[in-house]
């Protein structure tokens, strides 16, 4: 009986081998999208400007190629071990089989540490240059109670793949909902908010929409354009009562407030006062400095830009970009 166990075990690990060189492994969509969710590329880790213990990925998995060099060939491979994928310094570290300052990132024998451990044994391979993800398709598209999302991958050669639990959930509003690591959200309160969803360097997001729970009358005006009609909807599907008219002061503030982020002056109230020109007055806040600074804000908060995930250099080089395009009233 115990010489039989030296068999059985080259035996089964020799089936684990020959299971992983059989597979078709693809780093971009296989491999990358679960270092992105356990943090390895975030901006905070290796995913730095300068990487961190002079180990450097990059950003999100925003250039797999990179990632793939550095992984695989960088310093003689010697983060691989093909002869023993288990022994591989890329499993040891992030496992905490050896000392890593990033803390556990891949519990040993869980599912994301055996499919890196399987690509090593197939040859840590990229697979196909021209196979990408074209889009995310993300069900619920809308949530107003706690649920499962489930995330769909379309890719480039028409093959389409479930990868709910390698993508990356972040909530925008988590007084309204959050979402746990594997895409369950709960709903927390009624508002509006969305849950932003990244694999295999595509992203998509499923919006939250909780009504309250007003009683509400149909005492809507008559909308006068189109963008009346859509937030006449929304109120309405929302459960929220329309505001009445506001008189030039109160026009004054929240436009000024809304548009340049501030609020007006002395000078700027006794002026509109005598001339409420309230189109005159929205074409010179859409023309300050203040507005292009405010909506820069806007927009970087909108697309996450922050230099704790970004690193403070491409942070700041991304915010100067943005700022560019505000200014110059850049299309969409």
């Amino acid at each position: 009986m115990n010489a039989a166990r030296p068999f059985v075990a080259v035996f089964f690990c020799g089936a684990v081998l020959a299971t992983a060189a059989e597979r078709a492994w693809h780093f971009p969509t296989d491999i990358l999208p679960r270092l992105t969710q356990a943090g390895c590329n975030a901006g905070k880790c290796h995913g730095a400007a300068t990487g961190q213990g002079g180990f450097k990925l990059s950003l999100l998995g925003d250039d797999p190629a990179a990632d793939h060099a550095v992984i695989t060939r960088e310093r003689g491979g010697r983060r691989i071990d093909f002869a023993n994928p288990e022994r591989s310094l890329f499993l040891r570290k992030p496992s905490r089989d050896l000392d890593h300052k990033g803390g556990q990132k891949l519990r040993a024998q869980s599912a994301d540490w055996k499919a890196v451990r399987d690509w090593i044994a197939a040859g840590a391979p990229f697979g196909k240059t021209d196979l990408q993800v074209t889009k995310l398709v993300v069900t619920p598209a809308e949530l107003r109670h706690s649920a499962q999302l489930k995330v769909m991958a379309h890719f480039s050669d028409g093959q389409t793949r479930d990868v709910t639990a390698m993508a990356l959930y972040t909530t925008q509003n988590d007084a309204v909902a959050t979402v746990g690591k594997t895409g369950q959200v709960t709903i927390e309160r009624s508002g509006l908010g969305a849950i932003m969803i990244r694999a295999a360097g595509q992203v998509t997001a499923a919006r939250v929409a909780v009504p309250f729970k007003h009683e509400l009358k149909n005492d809507f005006p008559k909308p006068h354009n189109f963008i009346d009609e859509k937030v006449f909807a929304e109120l309405s599907r929302m459960r929220i009562p329309v505001s009445p008219l506001a008189g030039d002061v109160v026009f004054l503030r929240r436009a000024t407030l809304d548009l340049a982020g501030r609020l007006p002056t002395s000078t700027e109230v006794r002026a509109f006062i005598k001339n409420p020109n309230r189109e005159k007055l929205i074409n010179r806040l859409i023309g300050s400095e203040a507005f292009v600074d405010f909506w820069t804000m806007k927009f970087a908060d909108l697309m996450l830009l922050d230099s704790k995930n970004l690193g403070a250099e491409p942070a700041r080089a991304y915010r100067d970009w943005l700022r560019q395009q505000i200014a110059r009233n850049t299309p969409m």
